[in-house]
């Protein structure tokens, strides 16, 4: 009798939902697996700490550095051309305009541009708090992809559309979890930028949606096919506790609504597919 096979992306999602429901109930603890010079949102020429919504929108952004563009230049460094910056509420003092003196305060805009979109700084060198080991089975499924990486001490993981590029933080800022090698959290986290890269509208086209709803729905997408890479290129032999908590922790903005779960699965799938898809492409080339 042929052995039944073995549905990895049913027993991946279950394996999620089971590590979720846990990490719900004790409360989500997820912790980012990799170290920077903040952990929030600061200002690169102030060093202070972006503020309510601004620190909320710039997180989701991504980066930890954001500056004017004066104030890059006031730092040597240069945004690139064709950078497109981010508005950000600020307070701007109102003058009585017959006494000078202070009355009171109206909410305006500026332009801030991340570490990422300007040339000639680097955040300041963190302690290196782990080495990762090489994984060639990884190395060379990415190297298969063609998406541009780029690693900075900025401590911050994320894909940008606009460049098609992922950012990353250098290998030796990743530790290791109560459950996951150093190893382990860095590839994890460059194959979930790599499922976010799949949705550029080049190729499956899935990042149109810019709303909260939207945003939490892709990081469901992209962390459930990292998990399933993770296990299928052997990264991890199943799905970790650190992808449910992650996943615990956006499922919250969806209602607790799980049918996002299997709804993300399917989406996880195709872009699993499609990266897979690119190996078989440059293996016909090279043949």
């Amino acid at each position: 009798m042929a052995k039944a096979k073995v549905n990895i992306k049913a027993q991946i999602v279950e394996q999620l939902l089971e590590i979720m429901t846990a990490a719900q109930a004790n409360g989500t603890n997820w912790v980012m697996p990799f170290g920077g010079s903040s952990g929030a949102p600061v200002n690169a020429l102030t060093g202070k700490k972006y503020r309510g919504m601004n620190s909320l929108f710039l997180t989701i952004i991504g980066g930890t550095h954001f500056a004017t563009y004066k104030q890059w230049s006031d730092l040597g460094a240069q945004v690139r051309g064709g950078e497109r910056g981010t508005k950000i509420t600020v307070p701007m003092p109102i003058t009585d305009k017959v006494t000078g003196e202070a009355a009171g305060i109206h909410w305006g805009s500026r332009a801030v541009f991340s570490a990422a979109q300007v040339d000639g700084w680097e955040a300041p060198a963190t302690k290196a708090v782990d080495e990762t080991e090489r994984n060639a089975t990884v190395d060379a499924f990415a190297a298969n992809i063609g998406v541009e990486v780029n690693y900075s001490t900025q401590g911050a993981a994320f894909y940008r559309p606009s460049t098609d590029s992922i950012q990353m933080p250098r290998r030796e800022q990743f530790t290791a979890t109560g459950t996951s090698t150093a190893t382990e959290t860095f590839y994890s986290t460059l194959l979930h930028e790599y499922v976010h890269s799949t949705g550029h509208k080049s190729r499956l086209d899935r990042l149109g949606s810019k709303n909260q709803r939207g945003y939490a729905y892709e990081e469901l997408i992209a962390e459930i096919g990292a998990t399933m890479l993770c296990v299928e290129l052997g990264v991890s032999p199943a799905a970790r506790e650190d992808h449910g908590q992650y996943l615990a922790s956006w499922i919250k903005v969806l209602d607790n609504d799980h049918d996002y779960i299997f709804k993300a699965a399917s989406e996880a799938q195709k872009a699993v597919d499609y990266l897979h898809g690119l190996q078989s492409s440059q293996l016909e080339e090279a043949a």
